[in-house]
């Protein structure tokens, strides 16, 4: 029960203003009023609900180092790798620089004869038709020399090929060698060519020497005897008429075997 505190009037306790003159009520206690407690009423229970902490997602576990040596081990034979094919691809044509060799490659000089454009053909030279001959067996003869010689395949060839090659040679009754380069200058002859040479930038480059030799083929080096440290070995430059020097195992240059002895006709 509620009351006006100015008029007195009493009112439920639902209204909150006086009717009359709109002032808030105010709670009024009735001595004769019966208080009624609410029934003892149990209160329900709220069944637990257990706590679990919340589990932290495991951290990956860390790289091995050895995981990370052998990435980096692949990376680094992948660069090799790279690397020496465009090496491979950029010196497959490239004759040896000069700190390779005293003259390793045919040039341009204005003092050699030029390398031909297209496709040469041997050219004999006019003064040695009486000093070279061929003999029943394949040998070319050398009468200024007294030297006979025998061409070896016309492919490239190292060093040491070229050795077991000749020393191995049966043909006309055996004895050949490796030539001295004295005995392969010998064989230069700046006015004939033989062969069609090193071919290279779209020129040839072919070996002075008389037509006779023509089975020297693509060839423009001829191994000589001689072998240099540091696995090098020297041979003689048809083309320029130099000796030079390089690598013994270098196949990417158009070297050629030669065995030669002394003549036995």
């Amino acid at each position: 029960m509620k009351r006006c505190p100015k008029c007195s009037l009493k009112y439920d306790d639902s209204l909150a203003f006086c009717l009359e003159d709109g002032t808030p009520l105010i709670g009024h206690k009735d001595p004769d009023e019966t208080l009624v407690l609410p029934n003892a009423q149990p209160q329900p229970t709220i069944a637990a609900i257990p706590f679990h902490a919340p589990i932290a997602p495991r951290e990956p576990a860390p790289q091995r180092s050895s995981n990370r040596v052998l990435y980096a081990i692949i990376l680094l034979l992948a660069i090799f790798a790279t690397g020496v094919t465009v090496a491979l691809f950029y010196q497959r044509d490239k004759p040896p620089s000069d700190a390779q060799a005293q003259s390793t490659s045919p040039n341009t000089n204005q003092n050699q004869i030029p390398a031909q454009a297209s496709r040469p053909s041997p050219v004999p030279s006019i003064d040695n038709r009486k000093r070279y001959t061929v003999t029943s067996c394949g040998a070319i003869t050398d009468s200024r020399t007294n030297l006979e010689w025998f061409i070896g395949p016309d492919r490239n060839t190292t060093w040491y090929d070229a050795q077991q090659w000749a020393t191995g040679l049966n043909t006309c009754g055996g004895g050949w060698r490796m030539p001295t380069l004295d005995e392969i200058r010998a064989l230069y002859d700046a006015d004939s060519y033989a062969g069609t040479g090193y071919y290279t930038r779209g020129q040839y480059w072919p070996a002075h020497m008389d037509a006779i030799f023509n089975g020297i083929g693509g060839g423009s080096w001829i191994w000589s005897d001689q072998q240099t440290g540091d696995g090098n070995a020297r041979s003689f430059n048809m083309n320029q008429g130099k000796a030079v020097e390089f690598s013994a195992m270098n196949t990417t240059f158009s070297t050629r075997a030669f065995a030669v002895r002394r003549s036995r006709g």
